[in-house]
């Protein structure tokens, strides 16, 4: 697959959809480059090989898929050059949902570089006039 025909937005979307489907070795090999720099202080050592691994830790890959039933719900995608910001949430029955904000960079058709910001949405918030998302 020739991904340079694919627009940034288009790369993280894809890569984005195939982690959560539990399908995330292929969204590495496809769109994430070998020099990825990844800016999550949970991620071990801030590159492909930390990511490869929290993505097999926490079960979003093929060879041993997690048995959650997640729904990704992507809010807002803004796209300028070789960033893409997504303002997504992830709901999973039983659990409370997950809002996250994402930065990646791509480049010559892979993901580069990644910041995010993740939080749970509260039980009972102090705001109840607009939600997360």
């Amino acid at each position: 697959m020739d991904n340079e025909s694919l627009t940034p937005r288009e790369i993280v979307e894809t890569a984005n959809r195939l982690m959560v489907s539990k399908r995330g070795i292929e969204a590495v090999e496809k769109y994430f480059s070998k020099d990825y720099v990844e800016h999550n202080p949970e991620t071990e050592g801030g590159n492909l090989e930390g990511l490869v691994k929290s993505l097999r830790d926490m079960g979003f890959t093929e060879e041993a898929p997690n048995d959650r039933q997640m729904e990704l719900h992507i809010d807002h995608v803004m796209a300028e050059g070789q960033f893409v910001f997504i303002h997504q949430h992830i709901t999973e029955p039983g659990m409370p949902t997950v809002v996250f904000m994402d930065l990646f960079r791509v480049e010559d058709g892979r993901i580069v570089e990644h910041w995010d910001l993740v939080q749970t949405e509260p039980d009972n918030p102090a705001n109840k006039a607009v939600r997360m998302y």
